[in-house]
């Protein structure tokens, strides 16, 4: 009786576990899988804005970097698509002693390679102008630029020309007064090239300075309160509900940082065909071809060059958001996994299943 009972309670739990199973989506599994450990996503067409999937898409979760989707939304909006930065090398009557005018140009480098690579504005050219003589020590004072470009300079000239620089910070008056003649300038790349640069390979720093430079130009302070209040000030220009956003920086790196999938799709939605946030399409990486997203999606070849998505990764997060193109539709998604286990391997795991599961929907949606 006890041997009968046991096989009648195994085939009743099997038949719940088979219709169960069959009862889910395709699309319902790899949520429900363990490495993506209850997630939060959604799915929507672009066309009509019909939700395709919607999985606990009003959580409040950590994004990781699909927050730079957010911040620089808010650069393009507040500081517009035309801005240039330029940067000035002057003398000041003493030998050795020059000015750096800045503009806070963001994207400055003393990496010559990054700056053959990306066409950034290599500041150690504008030493080697104004420093025909050679010293070998130098003192620059400098106004609107960012202290740690400053300080990648000082580690350049010390370490490739052997020059010793003392770099000291002024107020922009105090700059201009002690400057006599122009040596040379160099103006950057517009902030559109920044943006999808800084979108393609998920640059923190870059993201984080384009951030925070909209915060200072409608004039909040840089704390989390001051960059919060304008990125959701700019998500309400916009009309997009920015409930459950917090913000800590630009680029992602905090784990306080909060935004839902649904203010994410929302968002994407909106910005997708207006012409001043262009650069952030154009900068996301393409399944399997382009920047962060180059050697995903080997296990889910359908998606391969239909996915346009920022990715997202922190210890126990992974995220992705953006747009899948299935022949003439298109549809905008986030997937914000922020429960995984720490490490590596959970990490992968998320990730693949994330890949598969975009591969699932692009295969299945003709």
């Amino acid at each position: 009786m006890r041997r009968a009972l046991l096989s009648l309670f195994s085939a009743l739990f099997l038949f719940t576990s088979i219709s169960t199973s069959f009862g889910l989506t395709p699309l319902e599994s790899y949520l429900r899988s363990k490495s993506l450990a209850d997630p939060s996503a959604l799915i929507a067409d672009m066309a009509d804005g019909k939700i395709i999937l919607d999985s606990s898409s009003e959580t409040i979760r950590t994004p990781a970097s699909l927050l730079k989707i957010i911040s620089t939304t808010s650069a393009l909006h507040y500081i517009g698509t035309e801005r240039r930065y330029t940067t000035s090398i002057w003398s000041t009557g003493k030998d050795g002693v020059y000015v750096f005018q800045g503009g806070m140009d963001p994207w400055l480098t003393s990496d010559v390679l990054r700056a053959q690579r990306n066409n950034q504005r290599y500041l150690p050219y504008l030493v080697a102008q104004a420093n025909t003589n050679k010293r070998k020590t130098l003192t620059i004072y400098y106004s609107s630029m960012y202290k740690k470009d400053l300080s990648d300079l000082a580690l350049y000239l010390r370490k490739k020309e052997k020059i010793r620089l003392t770099a000291i910070p002024l107020s922009i008056s105090e700059a201009q007064a002690r400057s006599k003649n122009q040596i040379s300038s160099m103006t950057s790349e517009p902030i559109t090239t920044m943006v999808s640069h800084a979108i393609l390979w998920s640059v923190n720093e870059l993201s984080d300075r384009l951030g925070k430079e909209a915060v200072k130009k409608v004039g909040n302070p840089l704390t989390p309160e001051g960059i919060t209040k304008t990125f959701a000030a700019t998500l309400a220009d916009l009309g997009v509900d920015s409930a459950g956003l917090y913000a800590e920086d630009g680029s992602g790196l905090s784990k306080a940082n909060r935004t839902t999938s649904r203010t994410l799709v929302s968002l994407l939605m909106k910005i997708r065909n207006e012409p001043t946030y262009q650069s952030i399409y154009d900068g996301l990486p393409v399944a399997g071809l382009t920047g962060t997203l180059l050697k995903r999606f080997s296990t889910a070849p359908d998606a391969v060059g239909h996915v346009h998505g920022k990715t997202g990764l922190l210890r126990t997060v992974a995220s992705m958001a953006g747009y899948i193109e299935v022949n003439d539709k298109e549809y905008a998604f986030a997937i914000i996994a922020d429960q995984i286990k720490p490490g590596s391997s959970a990490q992968l795991s998320a990730r693949k299943t994330m890949d598969e599961m975009l591969g699932t929907f692009v295969r299945e949606h003709p």
